[in-house]
This record gives C-alpha cells, sequence and structure tokens, in this order.
C-alpha cells in the first residue's frame, strides 16, 4: 500500500512520455514505450530481487542459523533503513528534475492543433 503513490506516478509519467514523443516525432508510440516501461521494470525487480540476496550473502546471513553474526544484522539494517533512504532521497532529485510537466500543457496545446 505504501507504494500506491509511487506506482501512481510512474504510470502517469510514462504516459506523459508518450505524449512527448508524439510532440518530437509526430509518431504516437504509445504500445512501444509501454511495452518497454514494462520490460524494465521487470528487468529492475529481478535484479533487486538478486542483488538483496547477494547483499545478505556479502553481510554472511545465513537462513539456518537461530542468531545471526553482527554483519548479517548490520547488512540487514542497510537493506531496510540506510538503502530505501538513500534511494528515496534519489527519486525525490530526480523527481525534481523532471521538467516534462512544465511543457505538457504545451505539448497537449500543440498535438491537439496537429490534429486539427
Amino acid at each position: 500500500m505504501a507504494l500506491l503513490p509511487i506506482v501512481t506516478f510512474l504510470y502517469a509519467m510514462i504516459n506523459d512520455t508518450t505524449e512527448y514523443g508524439e510532440w518530437k516525432s509526430g509518431f504516437r508510440t504509445a504500445g512501444l514505450v509501454n511495452s518497454a516501461a514494462s520490460f524494465g521494470m521487470k528487468v529492475g525487480a529481478g535484479i533487486g530481487g538478486a542483488l538483496i540476496g547477494w547483499l545478505l550473502a556479502y553481510g554472511g546471513y545465513v537462513g539456518a542459523l537461530a542468531e545471526q553474526t553482527a554483519a548479517a544484522n548490520n547488512m540487514i539494517i542497510v537493506l531496510n533503513l540506510h538503502l530505501p533512504l538513500i534511494l528515496t532521497i534519489l527519486q525525490v532529485i530526480l523527481l525534481w528534475l523532471y521538467k516534462l510537466d512544465k511543457l505538457y500543457p504545451t505539448i497537449l496545446a500543440e498535438i491537439n492543433q496537429r490534429k486539427g
């Protein structure tokens, strides 16, 4: 549930890029853009899941142990606290740099004008 706003913004931004592409090239490529975004999300989810496993292994995590080592506990803290915090800050910076929202009314007006 906590990811709902992020996912909502993500799909809206993907569709914004479709209209941006139409504005720049004159061709509407909604299918290509959405399928590329879907593929990228699947690859990212796979790499993200593997990365968690690799980092836990690097930290010395052993699932069969009743009590984990200090290094494994530290890695768990990093994965549950520090890494999400860093990634959230990075997302905020990237969203702050996202300039398409300011152009969007102009883009839509010009596309509608071309279509007549």
